[in-house]
């Protein structure tokens, strides 16, 4: 039975994201969930993110404060202490404290921690001994450790007024100055969230215009390679890109003289990922066109002279579309089952950085290194392909499925696939894969950026 092209671009834009989310949950199901200890350094930085939401908002509207209580529960019930670290389980134990929880603390520590009695105390609204020495919870925190001291101020029946006020000052105003960074992100969010509802409304006029201009400037695209060469690109570079992933981590790990750290394992996991995948499109994909080789592959990265405004204008509506339909497709999260397993290891990785030096590979990583190479495979090889074959609707959201699902995390596949609908977009109204390139670096490095300045 022969399928018709205009059969494929009804159904293809709803059962590609549906069939992903699908194979996803299988794999989520049918892999045995694994009893490793928890990462003390991303449960700390991840939690420490929720509860200064939750204090900000709440403090913001009262009306809200059911939040901290959803935090109070999850924590209290739902977090495995034996599998934490002992700072982080410190640190558990003061966040439910601040959370109005502390009798539950003693059932986080374990007896043999000298940190036990002081928290316990505090839990049950006592002055711990000595009340100046916070314990070790695994992050230095201005906000966290004013929010304790105040806590101890209040205990403490002898202390004079003035030393009780001034501790209390410190809190609130290190509880304002993170509202207020948070307000200036909500601004700058809801100016571009605006702009990208525009640029929604009228994506259809400016996908016209945008290819009867690429037809005046004669804009080169990737040529069709046969079917079985194409398959064989794909999928060798996936079977590459999984193994790497499992494998070669815990094989530099054991290299004598390797950066320790999970942050140069997942660069040097990705430089070799984007290796074999540049390798294979360029001398595989397309060896019979001398014209793409690998020395001037920028001939189709590089647009057409005229479109240099057309692809700058797309650069940044495409931002602004990204935020309008990732957010929307967030929403949609909670229908999804999530496993830990699948959490995406670029959040885990950033949860886990420690130290300058660190966040600097990790923003090339996820600034340079990710963007030059997912889109050069993504957009300019399985899109391009998918679009010579299929019709526009289809090849954009394969393309945009296959790229959330590399990514191997159930939770964040809907808003990964709505980033990819935006980059195939942006590549398919510009011809120029530096447009995509600038919207995924963008993304990436402002997503980390924020995580950064609001958590660590």
């Amino acid at each position: 039975m022969k399928v018709s092209r205009e059969a494929l671009e009804r159904v293809l834009p709803l059962a590609a994201p549906l069939t992903g989310l699908l194979i996803l949950t299988l794999l989520a199901v049918l892999v045995p969930e694994r009893e490793e200890a928890i990462e003390g350094p991303a449960f700390v930085r991840a939690t420490l993110f929720e509860l200064k939401t939750a204090f900000a908002v709440s403090g913001a509207d009262e009306s809200l404060v059911e939040l901290k209580k959803q935090l109070g529960e999850a924590l209290a019930t739902g977090v495995p202490a034996d599998r934490l670290d002992l700072p982080a389980r410190r640190f558990l134990a003061a966040t439910l404290i601040l959370l109005g929880r502390g009798d539950q603390v003693a059932d986080k520590l374990p007896a043999a921690d000298p940190s036990r009695e002081w928290l316990v105390d505090l839990g049950k609204g006592r002055t711990p001994t000595p009340p100046d020495r916070l314990p070790d919870v695994g992050v230095r925190d201005p906000w966290l450790d004013a929010r304790l001291k105040l806590l101890i101020g209040e205990t403490r029946a002898d202390l004079p007024a003035a030393d009780r006020n001034r501790l209390k000052d410190r809190a609130f105003r290190e509880e304002r100055a993170h509202l207020e960074r948070m307000s200036g992100l909500v601004g700058v969010g809801f100016l571009f969230f605006a702009g990208g509802l525009v640029f929604l409304f009228r994506l259809r006029s400016l996908l016209e215009r945008a290819a009867a201009r690429q037809l005046m400037a004669v804009v080169p695209r990737p040529p069709r390679v046969d079917r079985a060469t194409a398959f064989r690109v794909g999928l060798g570079w996936l079977a590459a890109h999984v193994g790497l992933s499992l494998f070669l981590p815990p094989l530099l790990a054991s290299v004598p003289g390797f950066p320790p750290g999970p942050i140069p394992a997942v660069l040097a996991t990705y430089l070799a990922s984007a290796v074999v995948g540049m390798t294979l499109v360029t001398r595989v994909a397309f060896r019979g066109h001398s014209e793409l080789g690998l020395t001037s592959f920028g001939d189709v990265v590089v647009p057409a002279q005229g479109l240099e405004l057309t692809s700058l204008l797309w650069a940044v509506g495409g931002v602004a579309l990204a935020l309008v339909l990732v957010l929307g497709a967030s929403m949609l999260r909670s229908f999804v089952p999530e496993d830990d397993l699948l959490v995406n290891p670029g959040i885990r990785a950033l949860l886990l950085i420690d130290g300058p030096a660190e966040r600097a590979l990790f923003l090339a990583n996820v600034g340079l290194v990710a963007p030059l190479f997912e889109e050069t495979l993504f957009r300019g090889f399985v899109f391009a392909q998918l679009r010579h074959r299929l019709g526009l609707a289809a090849a954009v959201s394969l393309s945009a499925a296959l790229f959330a699902f590399i990514h191997f995390s159930l939770g964040s596949f809907l808003p990964i696939f709505a980033l990819g609908v935006v980059l195939a977009l942006a590549y398919e109204a510009t011809g120029n894969l530096m447009t995509p390139m600038v919207i995924h670096a963008v993304w990436n490095a402002g997503t980390a950026l924020i995580v950064m300045k609001v958590v660590m």
